[in-house]
């Protein structure tokens, strides 16, 4: 009977943990002017101030989609902070890049 009651605690407590980001959840690429042996150096420095920060964070009520979420914020931010291309939100537009968006209508003459 003990020995069951340990058991369970322990398969609960097993499934309390959750599993830590193993590395980042979305790409970052080389910045211009950096060498693909700075991107690597850079790279790793970034996940493991990335563990560090989520790894300091993280609470038992935390899921692994938030875990991920605040490792993929800390190691984009790094990345970004040490000039290389990131990620970022934005809408498209359907204009070129650098095209010039079109005059507004014309108004029409004030009246007396």
């Amino acid at each position: 009977m003990y020995s069951r009651s340990i058991a369970f605690f322990a398969l609960a407590a097993l499934g309390a943990c959750t599993p830590m980001p193993i590395g980042p959840g979305m790409p970052a690429l080389p910045g211009t002017a950096k060498t693909f042996a700075q991107f690597q150096a850079d790279d790793r420095e970034c996940q493991g101030y990335a563990s560090s920060d989520v790894a300091a964070r993280a609470s038992a009520a935390s899921d692994s989609y938030a875990l991920q979420r605040q490792y993929d914020f800390a190691y984009i931010q790094c990345m970004y902070s040490r000039g290389h291309k990131v990620p970022i939100a934005g809408a498209y537009t359907g204009a070129a890049p650098g095209a010039i968006p079109p005059p507004p209508p014309p108004q029409p003459a004030p009246t007396q």
